[in-house]
C-alpha cells in the first residue's frame, strides 16, 4: 500500500505512478518537502495544511523564529504526517539561505531516518 503519488506525476498501466512499500522513507521525504514547502490555504479541503517555510527566510538571527518555525513544523507534522514521529529539527540561518534536518522515525518500522531542505531566496 502507498503513502503517497511520485511527482512529476506520471501515468504508468495501472494508473499514477505511486512509491512501493520498500520506498517508504522517499515518499516520507517528499511529504515532508510538500508540508514544508505549502503555503496554507493552498488545498481547498485542507486549509491549514502547509508550513511555509519561507516565510522564516529573512527572519534570521531572531530565536523567536527559529522556535516558531519548529513548533509549525512539529505541529504541522503531527496533524498531517501521522506515520512518522519528528525527533529533532535543526534550522540553520545562512546568507541567503536555511537549511533544515529534521530526524523522524517511521512510527510501523522505528526506522530512524533524516531530511534535509535548503531553502534560499530565489526558491
Amino acid at each position: 500500500m502507498s503513502i503517497s503519488l511520485q511527482f512529476p506525476l506520471e501515468v504508468g498501466p495501472q494508473g499514477f505512478l505511486q512509491f512501493s512499500d520498500d520506498q517508504t522513507s522517499d515518499a516520507i521525504d517528499q511529504n515532508l518537502k510538500f508540508m514544508m514547502l505549502t503555503v496554507p490555504g493552498t488545498f481547498f479541503e485542507y486549509p491549514d495544511f502547509g508550513v511555509n517555510i519561507q516565510q522564516y527566510l529573512f527572519e534570521f538571527g531572531n530565536p523567536n523564529t527559529e522556535e516558531a518555525a519548529k513548533a509549525n513544523i512539529l505541529s504541522q507534522a503531527r496533524r498531517f504526517l501521522p506515520y512518522l514521529t519528528i525527533l529533532s529539527t535543526d534550522i540553520r540561518f545562512e546568507e541567503m539561505a536555511m537549511g533544515i534536518t529534521i530526524e523522524y522515525r517511521i512510527d510501523q518500522t522505528a526506522e530512524v531516518q533524516f531530511f534535509e531542505l535548503t531553502t534560499t531566496s530565489l526558491t
